[in-house]
């Protein structure tokens, strides 16, 4: 190279040093870096709609004390705020349960049942347990979860001594057969050799705790 060539040459930038000092890929590892990328930008997309699945709200189970409305698609919705039996019925139920769901329906048909039956010595009220209303009445007694609520109170005493409390959920927490007895307990106290004697339920009552 000639001096007068070596003169014309123009000083190298740093930008074109700096860019010469990167390090430069190989095709296969520009196309692993792409690779490596996606899978990063498609795992951080996946735990973003994970932790939106989280945050919706969902539907708690039967008997716990925060239910979500739904819509009434129940075959039991209509009972809601119907009561059945006389004024005067010694024994007075509330059916504090979830009338749009059916986990309690067993309880609710066999209430619905002897209530139509024995008006003249039961008087039972059913209070679908998600609504405002039955939140409210809920909130009344002292209530923490669904219900089902015999002359004031949801605890019953059996012969053996234990203790049941009808509230929580259904065939977990008690049985239809502990809830019949309950009844015909307080029917054999309200009314002696008069009270009526209640169907079956084809239930056993619950194992002692």
């Amino acid at each position: 190279m000639t001096e007068t060539e070596d003169k014309g040459r123009q000083p190298d930038s740093e930008p074109a040093r700096q860019a010469a000092k990167m390090p430069r890929f190989t095709w296969g590892e520009r196309i692993f870096i792409g690779v490596l990328g996606g899978i990063i930008l498609l795992a951080v997309l996946v735990i973003a709609l994970m932790l939106r699945a989280t945050m919706q709200p969902t539907q708690p189970t039967c008997g716990s004390g925060a239910f979500v409305a739904k819509p009434q698609t129940s075959r039991l919705a209509h009972l809601d705020n119907q009561e059945f039996g006389a004024a005067e019925a010694k024994v007075v139920v509330l059916v504090l349960l979830p009338l749009r769901v059916d986990c309690h329906a067993p309880t609710v048909e066999y209430l619905a049942r002897v209530a139509q039956a024995h008006p003249e010595h039961m008087r039972i009220r059913f209070v679908d347990f998600l609504s405002p209303h039955g939140r409210e009445e809920a909130r009344r007694l002292n209530c923490a979860c669904a219900s089902v609520v015999i002359n004031g109170s949801n605890r019953f005493r059996k012969p053996s001594g234990e203790e049941v409390v009808f509230a929580g959920a259904f065939g977990e927490e008690y049985s239809l057969e502990d809830v019949r007895l309950a009844l015909q307990t307080r029917l054999a106290e309200a009314y002696g050799s008069a009270a009526p004697q209640l169907p079956p339920t084809g239930q056993t009552a619950t194992a002692p705790h």
